[in-house]
């Protein structure tokens, strides 16, 4: 099974940069650790491999991240 790319997942990306511009320290940290756990479980649970999950958690950081640079 494939995933949708989470890279495309546009809405997110773009919700998730810009509650963490908002955000700093801890609050920041919370949140985004509540943002990828929530992504993860969605994904495990619908099957996705453990490998192919992290595959997308790290190509949706980076689209979250680039934005905020």
């Amino acid at each position: 099974m494939i995933p949708f790319p989470a890279r495309k997942r546009i809405g997110e990306i773009l919700q998730a940069a810009q509650a963490l511009s908002e955000k700093s320290g801890r609050d920041a940290d919370h949140y985004w650790k509540f943002v990828i756990a929530t992504m993860r479980s969605r994904l495990m649970a619908a099957g996705v491999p453990r490998e192919v999950t992290e595959s997308e958690l790290r190509k949706f950081a980076d689209e979250v991240f680039s934005r905020l640079s």
